[in-house]
């Protein structure tokens, strides 16, 4: 079924004179034309700032993995412009998140205490530890780290994740995802898309957010871990997809 919807789209974009563009997380560069697996581009900036034409196609590399926030621009009643993969293998991620497994990125400040050195203008929602098998206790207050996994994001002060942990927690836990308070795709004002075999994870705001759109289309698409920012007040929100406003 991957292989045949991926021919299909193929062969669709060729009758259209349009053009597919694909992605590759590893072997990719922003200064190749895109045009071929083999010219992919790299990075998400790259595919957010080309100018796409309807009937245009992105195609990401199964199996790769992109950081950041995905910018899906508009296509037309005739021609939508499709996101979506190629290759074999699990579905594309895009990580809402930042990776703060180093132990060097921790420092303590006394008492089990531990803060990180990965700063975030945006709110920090979820901790992920050691690959989805735990996570974090989010918690209002320094005060109110007591046991492990307790942790609190200081968003009038430093601007940091601050951490309750017996050890530093690069040495405790054997990966940390902090997932932050933006949107992994953000649609406004944007019309005729396909996100289609693509996978959204660790974002603390919602994963697809869709506002004042329309004919927008989200098919075999994944979502985890997502949600768990502070909206205003103590009162936390996030969804996998949200449409909001007309």
């Amino acid at each position: 079924m991957k292989l045949r919807f991926t021919l299909l789209l193929l062969l669709t974009v060729l009758l259209s004179h349009a053009s597919v563009y694909f992605v590759d997380d590893t072997n990719g560069s922003d200064t190749n034309d895109g045009l071929s697996y083999l010219t992919a581009w790299q990075t998400l900036n790259k595919v957010n700032t080309f100018a796409l034409n309807a009937g245009d196609s992105v195609l990401f590399k199964r199996d790769g993995v992109w950081r950041g926030q995905l910018l899906p621009q508009s296509g037309n009643s005739a021609a939508p412009i499709t996101y979506s993969a190629y290759g074999f293998g699990l579905f594309p991620l895009f990580f809402g998140s930042a990776d703060v497994s180093s132990t060097a990125g921790w420092t303590s400040e006394g008492n089990n205490i531990w803060r990180s050195a990965q700063t975030s203008s945006v709110d920090v929602g979820s901790l992920i530890f050691n690959f989805e098998t735990a996570v974090g206790v989010k918690k209002w207050t320094q005060a109110a780290l007591q046991q492990q996994g307790d942790f609190w994001y200081d968003k009038t002060g430093t601007q940091t994740v601050k951490l309750y942990s017996a050890t530093n927690p690069g040495q405790y836990y054997s990966h940390i995802e902090a997932a932050l308070g933006k949107f992994i795709v953000y649609m406004t004002v944007d019309s005729f898309i396909n996100l289609n075999n693509l996978a959204f994870k660790y974002g603390s705001a919602d994963g697809i957010e869709v506002r004042n759109s329309h004919h927008i289309n989200i098919t075999d698409c994944f979502l985890s871990y997502i949600g768990g920012c502070e909206l205003t007040n103590q009162v936390r929100y996030g969804g996998g997809i949200q449409f909001w406003a007309n």
